[in-house]
C-alpha cells in the first residue's frame, strides 16, 4: 500500500476545497485511516443478535453452579453431590461456548479450535464422574493436553498479532507524519 503523508494530503486537500467546497479526497482519507485503525476483530448488532439467549442462560447457571462448588466446601457435602457441583458448570460452560460458536460461525480452522475447547471442558465434566483408574487418568490427560494445545495457539495468535499490531501502529503514525 502507497504512503500517504499529511502534508501531501493538507495541500490536496485545501486544493480541492477551492474548487469545490468540502473535499471528498480528505473524506476518503479520514474513513480509511478510521478503518485501518481498528486492531482486532469487531462484532457488529447483527452479530450480537445471532447468539440465542440459552447461551446466557447456561453461562449464568454455570456461574451460579460454580459458586456452589465452591461453598460446598464450606461444608461437608457427600462425594455425590461433589462430583455433581464441580461437573455441572464445566458441562454448562462448555456446551454454551460451543453454541455461541455454531451461531457465530467463525472459519473453519477457529471453529476447529474453539469446539475442541468446548469440548474439553465437556470431557472434564465427564471425568469428575469416573472413579480412579485408567480411563479417568487418559480422560485426565487428554483434557490437559488439549488446554496445552488451545493456551499453544493463542500464544501463537498473540505473537503474530503483536507482530502486526506493532507493525500496524508504526504505518498508522507514518501516515500522520
Amino acid at each position: 500500500m502507497r504512503r500517504i503523508h499529511a502534508s501531501s494530503i493538507t495541500k490536496t486537500m485545501s486544493a480541492c476545497q477551492r474548487q469545490t467546497g468540502p473535499c471528498t479526497l480528505h473524506l476518503q482519507w479520514r474513513k480509511t485511516l478510521d478503518s485501518e485503525r481498528t486492531i482486532g476483530p469487531t462484532f457488529t448488532k447483527s452479530a450480537m443478535n445471532k447468539i440465542p439467549p440459552v447461551v446466557g442462560i447456561l453461562t449464568k447457571c454455570a456461574l451460579l453452579c460454580s459458586t456452589l462448588l465452591l461453598l460446598s466446601n464450606l461444608q461437608v457435602t457427600s462425594t455425590r453431590a461433589h462430583a455433581w457441583l464441580s461437573s455441572l458448570p464445566l458441562a454448562l460452560a462448555g456446551g454454551a461456548y460451543a453454541v455461541l460458536q455454531l451461531r457465530l460461525r467463525p472459519g473453519r480452522w477457529t471453529l476447529v479450535k474453539r469446539l475442541l475447547l468446548a469440548a474439553s471442558f465437556i470431557l472434564w465434566a465427564i471425568d469428575q464422574f469416573l472413579p480412579s483408574g485408567r480411563l479417568a487418568m487418559f480422560i485426565g490427560d487428554a483434557v490437559v493436553s488439549a488446554y496445552v494445545l488451545d493456551l499453544f495457539w493463542i500464544i501463537q495468535e498473540q505473537q503474530q498479532n503483536g507482530i502486526g499490531e506493532s507493525k500496524e501502529s508504526a504505518r498508522l503514525l507514518s501516515l500522520v507524519k
